[in-house]
């Protein structure tokens, strides 16, 4: 069954860590616009540089705290590729992506590397959890590829 960030929180989301699911979402990244001064690197140059992938869960109550809605995509099938205008962008696997589209993307949602599994034993953590306000901040999502 193909999810929605909706069914996330609807179905819970600490309920699905450590599972595989198919996730329809939307993949967005940005580029840079800024240097570091010492780096040599021309303006021109750095502004081809993708920012991290992201997969949005842009749906109207679901912002976290700090504003974001997104899930930091992290994995071994994303891979960074360079188009032909020499911008990176990302591809999951052999498929590249494009910026801002709807993809289906078979994944799995883990917690961030700083909490520990046994949080999940603890209520107010799992209740906090399932609130959309802490997702970014809590979990990555682990893209295993796209459909």
């Amino acid at each position: 069954m193909v999810m929605t960030p909706l069914d996330l929180r609807t179905n819970g989301i600490v309920t699905l860590i450590g599972r595989d699911i198919e996730l329809k979402a939307v993949a967005t990244w940005e580029y840079m616009t800024v240097k570091v001064p010492e780096d040599p690197t021309p303006m021109d140059e750095v502004a081809k540089k993708a920012g991290p992938l992201r997969i949005s869960f842009d749906v109207p109550g679901f912002e976290d705290v700090k504003g974001r809605k997104h899930f930091a995509a992290v994995g071994d099938a994303v891979k960074v590729v360079r188009g032909t205008d020499g911008r990176e962008g990302y591809a999951i696997g052999n498929v590249p992506l494009a910026n801002g589209r709807e993809y289906v993307l078979k994944a799995r949602i883990r917690l961030r590397s700083s909490f520990k599994a046994e949080l999940l034993e603890n209520p107010v953590f799992v209740k906090q959890c399932n609130n959309p306000q802490y997702w970014s901040q809590t979990f990555e999502l682990e893209v295993l590829g796209v459909r």
